[in-house]
């Protein structure tokens, strides 16, 4: 299933939307200052992401989030 995941360092904090991963990630890191969230997949119990060869694509990224900014991340 798609998900999303929050890291930052070896952190890593995984949920169904990049806002709920970033939030969670805030919540249980609360002295984190910044961290990444990348879209991909999830069987519960192991992350994959997968990039495209042909065309260059890969997923969605959105770098250096912080707790203000947070909100702009999407809740699909």
């Amino acid at each position: 299933m798609k998900a999303y995941q929050a890291w930052a360092g070896d952190i890593r904090v995984t949920d169904k939307t990049p806002r709920g991963a970033a939030m969670r990630f805030f919540a249980a890191y609360p002295n984190k200052r910044k961290c990444n969230v990348t879209e991909g997949t999830s069987d519960g119990q192991v992350f994959t992401v997968k990039y495209n060869l042909y065309p260059r694509q890969g997923p969605a990224y959105w770098p250096d989030v912080t707790k203000k900014t947070l909100e702009t991340l999407p809740e699909n």
